[in-house]
This record gives C-alpha cells, sequence and structure tokens, in this order.
C-alpha cells in the first residue's frame, strides 16, 4: 500500500503567476517598504530591507522569473520573508515580491511530480 502523506504550503501570488513553498520556511509576511538599493546589480534584485535586526535582501521574482509584463510595485505587494538553506549567517533570510497575501494549501505526495529539467 503506497502511503501519500499532506505537506503545508503557502501560495504567494507573483506578477504573472505564482510561487509555492513549504510553510516551514516560511518567517513572515510584511508590508511593502522601498528596499535600499544596491549598486550594479540585476533589475530583480532590489536592495535590502531591514527586518528584526537584520539586513535581508529583497528580490523582485517576478522579473527574475520574466513571469509577468507589469513588474511596477503597488500598495498591495507584501514581502514574504523566507529563510534560506545555507548554512551562511550572513544570508539567513530573503524578502520575495508577492501580489498580496499567500494562501495556504495543502499538497498530497501523491500529486507531486518530480522534474529533472
Amino acid at each position: 500500500m503506497n502511503a501519500t502523506h499532506e505537506i503545508r504550503t503557502l501560495f504567494a501570488p507573483i506578477q504573472g503567476s505564482g510561487v509555492l513553498l513549504p510553510g516551514s520556511v516560511v518567517a513572515e509576511v510584511v508590508e511593502f517598504s522601498e528596499p535600499k538599493p544596491f549598486r550594479d546589480t540585476p533589475d530583480w534584485l532590489l536592495g535590502e530591507i531591514e527586518w528584526n535586526g537584520w539586513q535581508i535582501p529583497v528580490v523582485n521574482y517576478a522579473i527574475l522569473a520574466d513571469s509577468g509584463d507589469d513588474n511596477t510595485i503597488s500598495p498591495r505587494n507584501r514581502i514574504l520573508v523566507v529563510k534560506t538553506l545555507s548554512n551562511s549567517t550572513s544570508v539567513a533570510h530573503v524578502g520575495l515580491v508577492i501580489n498580496g497575501l499567500p494562501q495556504l494549501k495543502k499538497i498530497s505526495t501523491g500529486s507531486l511530480v518530480e522534474n529533472n529539467t
């Protein structure tokens, strides 16, 4: 008998698409505040914000994934703070610009498909 398990995830809406993340990596959703820009970085790396005493980089995933035509920031945007999978203490969290609020989703392991691309 093949047992299936459920994984608690968050679906975060992103301009033209969305991103599905395990709930365990999401630290917090915060109001959008203009990041302090870095010099000479790609357009998807917006800069950094202060969060809980840390300076964290903020990424516009819609630009990085080329998933939307209009990448302007609106009052509905939020920053989804996620834990990195790195052992580095210098970048323990990253902020992703999202459109609105994420939604809780339960995904069964039986519905997951491996992608080898």
